[in-house]
């Protein structure tokens, strides 16, 4: 069983987002690229795991629907990436992860339709990995298991904004028996601090345990241990994708307070977005009450 963690029913559905939500849903984008620029070693500057967040939380800002194709679908990085480089497929395995931090925010109000979303975007069908992922036959292979990391990540970020808590478990319910009887075993490993092989979980349920073996004990920590949490990861040498996973549950269950003042303001990336604009885009994704103005003064504000 994983410490400090405890399963307890599914949340109602919400339509208006109390402050401490509205707080909340602004830090999970703002955490999820700190913890990749932190672990990339980029002087604060966040990978193409996070821009490809970005770009698909500059769309559910403006209200789109995450399910539509148009919307999902990730174009993938500039250069098309060497197949068979392990390196380009891991890059690819978070993109497909970190994508679903926007699709949990857009949809907070409805964790069905939130589901059935995670599960679309987070597939690696027509994404770069089935390029870099080879199999013995030489054609690409997708991932089996990375519609359920994604399901799993999204619904533990709905439910760290919305109950400001820590569940790896919200979304079994949605799982088949089959799945969901392997996740238990992978999650209990993660609160041990262990990954299993990536060969058994899968790249991107690989990079989803490796978040959860970094909040093992998070359960019981207070806002003032998220810097030390992340920076500890960053530094271990973790996959940077399943720090920035980390960073974005820490960051949603304890909101923009726990994300230190420095980070804030020094994070910054492709699209030539810096941390506030981070926070906008993921107030707007919630729906929140936020200025789309980029020189309205009120902006300034929601980074206190």
């Amino acid at each position: 069983m994983l410490r400090a963690f405890d399963v307890v029913a599914p949340a109602t559905e919400v339509a208006v987002l109390t402050p401490e939500q509205h707080d909340r849903s602004g830090a999970v984008l703002l955490g999820l690229a700190a913890g990749d620029a932190l672990a990339s070693g980029g002087d604060f500057e966040w990978s193409e795991r996070t821009a490809a967040a970005v770009d698909l939380a500059l769309l559910t800002a403006d209200g789109l629907d995450p399910r539509e194709a148009a919307v999902r679908e990730d174009p993938g990085p500039a250069a098309e990436p060497d197949v068979g480089d392990p390196d380009a497929a891991g890059l690819a395995a978070g993109r497909c992860l970190l994508r679903t931090a926007p699709v949990a925010l857009a949809l907070l109000d409805d964790p069905v339709a939130l589901a059935e979303a995670a599960r679309l975007v987070s597939s690696v069908r027509g994404t770069a990995l089935n390029r870099t992922a080879p199999t013995d036959s030489g054609r690409p292979d997708a991932d089996p298991g990375a519609g359920d990391a994604g399901v799993l990540f999204a619904l533990s970020l709905r439910v760290a904004v919305l109950e400001g808590r820590l569940d790896p478990r919200a979304g079994f319910e949605t799982l088949p028996a089959e799945a969901r009887a392997a996740w238990e075993a992978h999650l209990a490993a993660a609160g041990r601090g262990r990954t299993v092989d990536v060969q058994r979980v899968g790249p991107v349920g690989w990079i989803l345990q490796g978040a959860w073996a970094i909040l093992g004990d998070a359960g019981a920590v207070d806002a003032s241990r998220v810097e030390p949490v992340i920076s500890a990861a960053a530094h271990s040498g973790a996959d940077p994708a399943s720090v920035a996973a980390a960073g974005a549950l820490l960051a949603g269950r304890w909101g923009l307070e726990a994300v230190p003042a420095t980070w804030r303001r020094r994070l910054h990336g492709r699209p030539d977005l810096f941390g506030i604009d981070l926070v906008r885009l993921g107030m707007l994704s919630a729906r929140s009450e936020v200025p789309h103005d980029p020189d309205d003064p009120a902006r300034m504000d929601v980074l206190r």
